[in-house]
């Protein structure tokens, strides 16, 4: 009876989040679109010269990776989200990296009301569940800028 109700409050769809496909696994995202993600694996450093930072990419934004971020960000695909915290948790573990917190870009109170959640936000706080690590809000977003989307190179 159990098993019942948590179907239908759970409604147990084991499909593919980008092609739909049936999938036998917890993971959202079937081996074909799996494969389709580039890893990417180097490192790069910035700062200036009392302060460097190493940073790291999880995966290149082409693929199967862009289709993961264009459904988080317009398409509120919060599955999508956790398939790329997923990989997020993956580079930090391969690549030792070693952190006290997470924290996320903001969005301005405008953003925020009209998206309806803040999408690395939401990466932040997945990813700090999947590593242990707590989420804080640092830093604020003074400038009301043009979305990305709609700019030439």
């Amino acid at each position: 009876m159990l098993d019942c109700v948590l179907g239908l409050v759970y409604c147990g769809d084991e499909k593919c989040v980008l092609c739909k496909k049936d999938i036998y696994d917890d993971e959202n995202i079937c081996k074909m679109c799996k494969d389709n993600i580039k890893i990417c694996r180097d490192s790069f450093q910035i700062g200036n010269y009392d302060h460097e930072f190493s940073c790291y990419s999880s995966a290149y934004y082409s693929g199967a990776m862009m289709e993961l971020i264009i459904k988080l960000k317009y398409k509120n695909s919060f599955r999508s989200g956790d398939i790329i915290a997923s990989y997020m948790k993956d580079t930090i573990y391969n690549s030792n990296i070693d952190f006290d917190v997470l924290t996320y870009v903001p969005m301005t109170k405008k953003s925020l009301k009209k998206r309806g959640y803040n999408q690395s936000e939401y990466l932040a706080r997945t990813l700090g569940k999947y590593v242990g690590k707590p989420v804080i809000c640092c830093l604020t977003k003074t400038k009301d800028t043009k979305d990305q989307i709609g700019l030439s190179r």
